[in-house]
């Protein structure tokens, strides 16, 4: 009988400002559960930078998110969407999808992280991906400081402006 090892590990630091910070390792560690949990249970808005996106449970919740009347916006990397098991292409009927970077410039756009208005922040090198729950050794923190989420709105806000709508590579070959 093959034993599946579970690591989970939620560690909670808190500072003397309040702030926490909780951590998720994957495989099999709750860390999808997690961001799931946090889209549904939240009324705010949400911002996602994610490199990698093929977990239909997080794109469903992403996707209800926006059909309940939350503003939520996904920045994707360009190679990465267009893969055969990307949810990019089906959520982009719901929220507003963006491409980074632009076809011909070099390099990926290969954040992870979500903002959750601005009190709550998951970062990590955890993709949104089945690979990433199941298999790989990943980690998800999700942060409540204040300055540290005000620094990834920022950047956030840079990199939405720099990149281009999801629509825009519909029909583009090169793509």
């Amino acid at each position: 009988m093959k034993l599946i090892r579970c690591h989970i590990l939620g560690i909670f630091l808190i500072s003397s400002l309040g702030f926490s910070t909780q951590v998720f390792f994957s495989p099999n560690g709750g860390a999808r559960a997690e961001l799931v949990r946090l889209i549904q249970q939240s009324s705010a808005n949400i911002d996602i930078a994610i490199y990698s996106f093929t977990s239909k449970e997080l794109g469903l919740a992403v996707s209800a998110a926006a059909k309940s009347g939350r503003k939520v916006r996904v920045l994707a990397d360009r190679d990465q969407n267009k893969g055969k098991s990307s949810v990019i292409p089906w959520i982009s009927k719901y929220v507003e999808v963006r491409i980074l970077p632009e076809p011909g410039v070099r390099g990926i756009m290969h954040d992870k992280f979500m903002l959750i208005g601005s009190r709550i922040l998951t970062t990590g090198s955890y993709n949104w991906t089945n690979n990433a729950e199941y298999f790989n050794q990943e980690n998800l923190l999700v942060i409540t400081d204040t300055e540290m989420i005000k620094a990834y709105h920022r950047e956030f806000e840079k990199l939405w402006s720099q990149a281009n709508p999801y629509k825009a590579y519909d029909n583009d070959p090169s793509f």
